[in-house]
């Protein structure tokens, strides 16, 4: 993800639909968590 982040940049918003079984890894790794999804919300 970091890596990720690092090529897209802070204009870009990460939206991640997950198992189930792997909701409590995404906000560890610094995501935020929607109703249905995970955001890591652009900064601009």
């Amino acid at each position: 993800m970091r890596l990720l982040q690092e090529k897209i940049g802070t204009e870009v918003s990460l939206i991640l639909l997950a198992s189930p079984v792997a909701l409590e890894y995404y906000p560890r790794i610094g995501f935020d968590k929607l109703d249905n999804a995970f955001v890591i919300k652009r900064e601009r």
